[in-house]
């Protein structure tokens, strides 16, 4: 079975809910097509979520920026003390 398969969830990071779940399989050669495939369906899938937002006449929200995810640092912060010294 040389088959490679890549998934992906968009999730709701308050509750956890999967809202929605894509995937692609096809060989390990084709891994650049199977990426974007992937791009492409999730794409479709951030469109449709901020989809009501821009027809309400609001400012779609962010889905993730810098600091809502693990791996990313927090925003940067006000100047503080440092390290207190105990």
């Amino acid at each position: 079975m040389n088959t490679l398969r890549v998934d992906a969830r968009v999730v709701e990071t308050g509750t956890g809910r999967i809202i929605r779940s894509v995937g692609a399989q096809d060989t390990p050669e084709k891994f650049l097509a199977l990426e974007q495939e992937l791009a492409r369906e999730l794409r479709a899938v951030f469109e449709e979520l901020a989809a009501p937002e821009a027809e309400a006449g609001r400012t779609p929200a962010k889905l993730c920026s810098p600091g809502c995810g693990p791996g990313w640092p927090g925003p940067p912060g006000p100047p503080g003390p440092g390290p207190s010294a105990a």
